[in-house]
């Protein structure tokens, strides 16, 4: 943290740091009609979360103990997730998660990969496809107290 006056009683003031975090993403698949529907779930996990957060704000002290701080703050993060597993397959009230292939189940997030069209798909292996980055960007003001002990 960098303060411009940190003797005053009123102290603006900038932040900032690295974010690095690992975690799993979750998504659900829906589709209801008349005539049928279905649910699917998905966990996306592996890889890294990578980015930097950001201040900018202001800090009035109160006293030697308590301050009281507004600040605007700035998340930007990229997840990559490495794998990824179908947890749920439900059609028309029917469990269809056991009747699925490997490679209808599980995916595999990779750099590259060459696919020959003429060559059968190996269902006992993870679906490949190319890696995907999420951006988990964030964006809010805040104001706390903070204590000096």
């Amino acid at each position: 943290q960098l303060s411009v006056n940190p003797e005053k009683q009123l102290d603006p003031y900038i932040k900032f740091g690295i974010i690095y975090g690992i975690g799993k993403v979750y998504e659900t698949d829906a589709m209801i009609s008349s005539s049928s529907n279905y649910e699917k779930k998905f966990v996306y996990q592996g890889g890294n979360a990578l980015g930097f957060s950001s201040a900018l704000g202001v800090m009035y002290k109160a006293n030697e103990l308590m301050s009281v701080f507004c600040e605007a703050r700035m998340n930007a993060v990229s997840y990559s997730p490495g794998k990824g597993e179908m947890t749920k397959f439900e059609q028309d009230g029917i469990d269809r998660l056991p009747d699925q292939t490997v490679y209808d189940k599980e995916i595999v997030f990779v750099d590259s990969y060459t696919f020959d069209q003429s060559a059968p798909v190996d269902l006992t292996k993870p679906f490949k496809t190319l890696k995907d980055h999420l951006a988990l960007n964030s964006f809010g003001f805040h104001i706390g107290l903070r204590f000096n002990l």
